[in-house]
């Protein structure tokens, strides 16, 4: 799939998730899982990307709020219009409207965070540099902090800290008071977790922003926790046939809060090995949702 398509068909699975959640309510659901496995996806991509990839159905303006923010409009029908248009008889849109209030690299991690009606979204990139690479092997466990026994591994804790780091500062300045769900996809979607993880523990100062958090989702997140009884309070989305989702070997099993079965289509000689990496792929956790 092209870039422009992958802009296209993941904002329009965000924004399809999104306007159709309660995000007031704290409880998963199938929307809130579409909308979030859409905005993790959109993390893998520049921001040029995708404000050229919803051409005709979503146009982007430049905002000189800030730098690094602009503004994505969208028209999408609405109720029984929906059922309407598809019979020729044309239908009602509903204009929508969505700001990234950030796009950052921080330490080895990449968070963005976009602003829809009523909600606030961070997502936190999967593996695609080196750098991203590099934390993924550094699989010795260390411990989260004083106050608990337990290990985690090293590469994810080190994006973990960064991470929270950022978002305190974010939290003080940008974000304004609109529920705000952490979202992420591979290593982003460890990190994730590691953050659920942190944010219970009194030695870590994004306990007191706790409450700012709405929800944590984590997609084909890879084992993170070595040993202990630390409890991750994120929701952990797992294909059964995710085999990143199965590593380190050592490492615990991750709770599975959702589970589905999605294979990647395979083609043509592609090597085995490699389908199966495939069925990693962020468009399976969107697709499973839609």
């Amino acid at each position: 799939m092209r870039e422009l398509d992958q802009a296209r068909f993941r904002m329009n699975a965000a924004f399809r998730g999104i306007l159709s959640a309660d995000w007031s309510n704290p409880e998963i659901c199938k929307n809130k899982l579409l909308g979030c496995a859409g905005v993790s996806g959109l993390a893998y991509l520049p921001i040029d990307g995708f404000q050229s990839g919803i051409e005709n159905r979503i146009t982007t303006i430049p905002s000189s709020l800030a730098r690094n923010t602009v503004q994505i409009r969208g028209r999408q029908p609405v109720g029984l219009s929906r059922a309407l248009g598809l019979i020729g008889l044309g239908y009602l849109v509903a204009e929508f409207r969505a700001e990234i209030l950030f796009d950052d690299v921080v330490g080895d991690s990449r968070v963005q965070g976009l602003q829809f009606p009523g909600v606030i979204i961070v997502s936190v990139r999967g593996s695609k540099t080196p750098r991203d690479y590099c934390l993924d092997s550094q699989v010795w466990p260390r411990r989260v902090c004083h106050c608990v026994k337990g290990r985690v591994h090293s590469g994810f804790y080190k994006s973990a800290r960064e991470v929270s780091d950022h978002l305190l500062k974010k939290i003080s300045g940008q974000l304004g008071s609109y529920p705000v769900w952490i979202c992420g996809h591979s290593l982003g979607g460890a990190t994730v977790a590691l953050l659920s993880v942190m944010s219970q523990l009194p030695c870590f100062n994004i306990g007191a922003a706790h409450q700012r958090f709405s929800g944590f989702i984590a997609y084909g997140a890879p084992r993170l926790i070595f040993k202990g009884s630390l409890a991750a309070s994120s929701a952990f989305v797992i294909n059964e046939f995710d085999r990143v989702a199965d590593h380190p070997l050592l490492y615990k099993e991750n709770p599975a809060d959702v589970v589905f079965s999605r294979r990647a289509p395979k083609k043509r000689g592609t090597p085995r090995w490699k389908a199966k990496i495939q069925s990693h792929d962020i468009e399976l956790y969107i697709k499973e949702f839609m």
